[in-house]
């Protein structure tokens, strides 16, 4: 009986051994495998990380040819507002010495007219006062 129970315990203590042995096993592969996700995870972390510094940095780029174009075209359209602002201006002084021409035309037609009332007046006066001498 000695011997059985001897036996036994020793098959037991074998067993547990093994059953510890494949517990430990599983253990080391469980530790195994998490550590390969954990690596797994921190490389997937690291590509998104990529990812996401070279989608801010064509955001960014993209920004500043967005900038770049926008003051160029700032830039031509001030450039055309100030040729409009000059030929406005020329149009003006054109207009004004036109105007002070006119004007001075007008003025001299004016005096034209009146010298040629002047002297049909005077022609006039002339000829009543002769036909009033003659009478």
């Amino acid at each position: 009986m000695y011997n059985d129970e001897r036996i036994r315990i020793s098959y037991f203590w074998m067993v547990g051994k093994k059953e510890l042995e494949d517990k430990e096993a599983e253990l080391r592969n469980k530790e195994r495998e998490y550590q390969d996700l954990k690596e797994k995870h921190q490389i997937e972390i690291k590509i998104y990380m990529q990812r996401l510094m070279h989608l801010m940095f064509q955001n960014s780029d993209q920004l500043t040819t967005l900038k770049k174009e926008a003051q160029i075209t700032l830039k031509n359209s001030e450039d055309q507002h100030r040729i409009c602002e000059r030929e406005l201006k020329a149009d003006l002084r054109a207009l004004k010495v036109q105007k002070k021409e006119q004007e001075g035309r007008q003025q001299e037609y004016s005096n034209a007219l009146h010298r040629a009332f002047n002297r049909k007046m005077t022609e006039m006066r002339s000829d009543h006062e002769r036909l009033c001498n003659e009478i």
